[in-house]
């Protein structure tokens, strides 16, 4: 089960060599945040999370906090807060993050300054 915490996208600098944690101020972008809380409600621990986020059809890369760099792996019953991110040009805008796990898919569009499941 997937909750949207919170979405924002703000000014931030542009990450040096794509990086995830290092940027240029005087060179800026939006960064798009998205805030989920990940329940397993499954019997089987969920080790295969995958957060996308799109702008139309195209593909950006995924950073997220903390966990020393590796997504955890989340028990049967169990639940994690995880913030993801990315960044985009400021005349562009993310439109989609999808969230993919134990062989199911969830897509949330955005809407204004919020994520809603997408029709």
């Amino acid at each position: 089960m997937v909750t949207i915490d919170g979405f924002d996208a703000s000014a931030w600098g542009r990450p040096v060599g794509g990086s995830c944690f290092s940027y240029d101020n005087a060179d800026p972008v939006v960064r798009a945040q998205a805030g989920l809380r990940i329940d397993n409600l499954s019997q089987d621990e969920l080790s295969d999370l995958r957060v996308s986020f799109f702008s139309g059809k195209r593909l950006l890369p995924t950073c997220f906090h903390g966990y020393g760099g590796a997504l955890p792996s989340i028990a049967a019953g169990d639940g994690r807060n995880i913030t993801f991110f990315t960044f985009v040009d400021r005349d562009q805008a993310v439109t989609e993050v999808v969230v993919q796990a134990l062989g199911q898919s969830r897509r949330f569009c955005v809407a204004g300054q919020n994520l809603v499941p997408c029709r």
